[in-house]
């Protein structure tokens, strides 16, 4: 409130100065655009911008902080239910890190790594559905070549169209490809702790993504398997 106060009247330094407060406590605070109008949340994005370098530390330090009081809040509930008697369990912690290499694999990877089922499935689908499109259509323009390499009157425009659906199916499977890294890259999960208990109830196994490339005579033939 004191940072839009000063910058609705118009004293920017002063904004400045209270929105910097504002951002050392919540690095990531944003504004209600319902509330707020959107060029006092640009003075905003742009004080966050500017300090970018400095806040980065204190962003990752109330992350690890928030973590720590996560796993010390799991510790006192395993403390208070041994202490009163309940049956024991054996607990284990392990840091799950999601891999980079993983996120860029095509045809929905990144995202079953990521949980994201959904979409996982919708980039498994269009990406399968454009490369499809393109390798057919390629093979469809091949095999209307003549002996001599060339079309006939009859079948040119045919070829044409066909050549024309290639380069764009395969274009739109390309864009899939780098949109679907480029999501999966942001909306990775950063290494966490997982505590897994004996006596707890089972968790659905994670989906698992697989695939393989075997030679054969004249080729190789591929595979891509997505079990959940």
């Amino acid at each position: 409130m004191l940072g839009l106060s000063h910058f609705f009247l118009n004293q920017l330094d002063a904004a400045r100065l209270a929105f910097v407060q504002l951002l050392s406590l919540d690095p990531d605070y944003q504004l209600d655009p319902l509330y707020v109008p959107p060029q006092a949340i640009a003075f905003l994005d742009t004080v966050r911008r500017n300090n970018q370098d400095l806040l980065d530390p204190i962003r990752e330090r109330r992350k690890a902080t928030l973590e720590a009081a996560a796993q010390e809040e799991a510790a006192r509930k395993r403390f208070l239910t041994l202490g009163a008697g309940a049956a024991p369990r054996t607990i284990r912690e392990r840091v799950e890190k999601p891999s980079v290499w993983l996120a860029l694999v095509p045809f929905g990877a990144g995202q079953f790594q990521n949980d994201d089922l959904g979409l996982g499935l919708t980039f498994l689908l269009t990406e399968a559905a454009t490369l499809a499109t393109s390798i057919g259509c390629y093979a469809w323009v091949e095999g209307l070549r003549g002996s001599d390499g060339f079309y006939s009157a009859s079948n040119y425009q045919t070829a044409l169209a066909a050549r024309t659906t290639q380069i764009v199916a395969g274009g739109v499977f390309l864009g899939l490809v780098v949109g679907g890294a480029t999501q999966a890259l942001i909306a990775r999960k950063p290494p966490h702790v997982i505590i897994e208990e004996d006596n707890a109830p089972a968790r659905p196994a994670p989906p698992k993504v697989g695939a393989g490339f075997a030679p054969v005579p004249g080729g190789g033939v591929g595979s891509f398997q997505v079990s959940f």
